[in-house]
C-alpha cells in the first residue's frame, strides 16, 4: 500500500514538473579534498560540496571518497568501489570522466 502511494506521488510530481521519467535523488561518491574539523570539502567533476561529518560511519581523510546527502557526509566509501560506481555513471553518460 505504501509503495503504491509513493509511486503515485512520484508520478504526480513528474507530471507536474514535466519530466519524462520519475526523478530520484542519488548521492554520488565524492573525493575529499579538504578536511577542517567536522567539515569536509569534496569534489566530483569540478563540482565542490562542503559537508558535515557529524553522522558519518568512519571519519575520512584526504583522498578518501564519501557519500554526501543533504549537507552531511553519510559514508566513507572504498576508493575502488567509488571508481567502479563512477565508471558505470560514465558509461550511462551521467559524468564525463572518472576521477583519477
Amino acid at each position: 500500500q505504501m509503495c503504491r502511494l509513493v509511486k503515485e506521488q512520484l508520478d504526480y510530481e513528474s507530471r507536474k514538473l514535466k519530466f519524462k521519467e520519475n526523478v530520484m535523488c542519488v548521492a554520488a561518491p565524492m573525493k575529499v579534498v579538504h578536511v577542517d574539523g567536522d567539515v569536509v570539502r569534496a569534489e566530483l567533476g569540478g563540482t565542490t560540496k562542503e559537508a558535515r561529518l557529524d553522522i558519518i560511519d568512519e571519519r575520512p581523510g584526504l583522498g578518501d571518497y564519501v557519500i554526501i546527502h543533504a549537507g552531511f557526509a553519510l559514508h566513507r566509501i572504498d576508493p575502488e568501489e567509488a571508481k567502479i560506481t563512477l565508471g558505470l555513471w560514465k558509461e550511462m553518460g551521467v559524468i564525463d570522466e572518472v576521477p583519477g
